[in-house]
């Protein structure tokens, strides 16, 4: 159910939960027995050092209001663990809609060792942390052929269209995982992220990852087994990564079986959904 926030004034809940730092000043005028934080990054590290300005603190002073914290994501947990040692933290995995991301009418992946390397880059292209125009150019770069993907929110800019095969724009989920099974690799070098979702969808729909090691990634991406990483801004071993998959299409194959394995042991909506229920129900009892 949705409610304006006038309504919600008007009422008294179990829970309130703020989703976002700025949410968080609405709190105190919500009558409710437990007040909560869903803490889905730590959204400090979204403003550009460059060009911080006033919010970067007041972000940062949101983690230390008195509130229960939830967050998805374990570094999140122990980033706020160590701020905050005496605060009630919970972990809930997010959970992935399987009945939308998944191999489609595929029964298995299929091993392909002449086609052109099929590579995705998804992202933002006006966000500074994504790096997704950079994903973009270096790929583009690459001394091999491959059939180039972007799915962004926006129509990029001629210079960098055309570098690519084929763009969509502000997709719903259904095509975004269709262009999802249309992938052999992901290719993601965000700087800044959360719980890491896109690379984790894609695992879903058989493709595999190489990513910049960024924060979400210790979650679900092993090197070497189920993804190539490298470290954050080493675009040298981004490009060694593609020309090796490009040319060894055994361990192309071999990390999106592992992919897949790693997607089939990750909670769906409904079991993260049910996690979430038990750890609401948890905090309404406290005291």
């Amino acid at each position: 159910q949705t409610l304006s926030f006038e309504a919600a004034q008007s009422m008294s809940f179990d829970i309130a939960i703020a989703t976002w730092w700025k949410t968080c000043s609405d709190l105190q005028r919500v009558r409710a027995s437990h007040y909560c934080y869903f803490v889905q990054s730590i959204e400090s590290r979204f403003y550009d050092p460059r060009n911080s300005g006033f919010e970067k603190p007041l972000v940062t002073a949101s983690y230390h209001l008195p509130l229960t914290l939830i967050t998805e994501a374990k570094w999140i947990r122990d980033y706020l663990q160590r701020i905050r040692p005496e605060a009630r933290i919970y972990y809930v995995r997010n959970g992935i809609d399987k009945k939308i991301f998944n191999l489609g009418d595929e029964s298995e992946l299929t091993a392909n060792f002449s086609a052109p390397l099929r590579i995705l880059v998804e992202g933002p292209l006006d966000v500074w942390f994504k790096e997704t125009p950079k994903a973009v150019e270096l790929v583009s770069a690459l001394p091999f052929r491959k059939q180039l993907t972007l799915v962004s929110t926006s129509e990029p800019a001629p210079e960098l269209r055309k570098h690519l095969d084929r763009v969509y724009c502000k997709v719903d989920q259904r095509q975004m995982a269709e262009s999802y099974r249309e992938t052999d690799i992901i290719v993601k070098l965000s700087r800044v992220e959360g719980m890491f979702m896109p690379p984790l969808e894609a695992f879903h729909c058989g493709a595999t990852a190489v990513c910049a090691q960024v924060t979400g990634c210790e979650e679900y991406l092993h090197h070497g087994w189920n993804a190539l990483l490298a470290c954050p801004e080493d675009y040298d071993s981004i490009r060694r990564h593609l020309i090796l998959l490009d040319k060894n299409r055994r361990l192309l194959n071999f990390l999106r079986y592992n992919a897949l394995a790693t997607a089939k042991s990750w909670p769906s909506c409904d079991q993260a959904s049910r996690f979430m229920s038990a750890v609401l129900s948890t905090i309404a009892r406290e005291k």
